[in-house]
């Protein structure tokens, strides 16, 4: 079924927004990555259309299917009222998604229509820890649990997870640009 939203919810996102850089640590089936991840950056595009946003995860397969999903609810509709839908395209036709949209599932980058400003990272794109982002500089990053049980069992694995966080900061666009880390206690 469809998930449920409500004052938990709410408060969960009052905290992400409430300063650039938070940890958000919420046990499994809260819907944390749909809400903060997924909606969360979508609503993030339709208000700045020129950013450019880091998803990144413990592995890139899991990062490139909430890209996919993001890019799926942007390209799909939104329901109006009660069984009235309509395109996302038609009402917000700046957060349209650019290429082909025969194409649904995991995805590595895409770019909406509104996409200006400088930097070439496109409006949203995958990584992992394991990921290399010297070049890059987002303007905005979401972490969706770094930590997996592959990549934390030792002390160096665990360390390289600590890394890519600690490395982030300096690469993004700029010192204020939110990094949202989401993790599973």
């Amino acid at each position: 079924g469809r998930k449920q939203f409500g004052d938990f919810h709410n408060r969960m996102l009052a905290h992400v927004h409430s300063r650039s850089k938070t940890s958000t640590i919420v046990p499994r089936g809260h819907a944390k990555s749909t809400l903060i991840t997924v909606i969360d950056t979508c609503h993030h595009l339709l208000k700045h259309p020129e950013s450019r946003n880091l998803i990144a995860c413990a592995t890139l397969d899991l990062a490139k299917k909430l890209v996919g999903e993001i890019r799926d609810r942007l390209s799909g509709e939104i329901e109006l009222l009660p069984g009235l839908f309509m395109p996302m395209a038609n009402i917000f036709p700046w957060i349209s998604v650019q290429g082909d949209l025969r194409k649904s599932g995991p995805c590595e980058q895409f770019n909406i229509v509104g996409r200006t400003g400088k930097g070439r990272e496109p409006s949203v794109f995958a990584a992992s820890v394991e990921s290399n982002l010297a070049g890059n500089h987002p303007t905005r990053a979401v972490i969706d649990d770094p930590a997996n049980e592959q990549n934390s069992r030792t002390y160096s694995r665990r360390q390289k997870v600590i890394d890519f966080i600690e490395t982030l900061e300096p690469l993004m666009y700029a010192p204020d640009s939110p990094i949202n880390h989401i993790g599973t206690p």
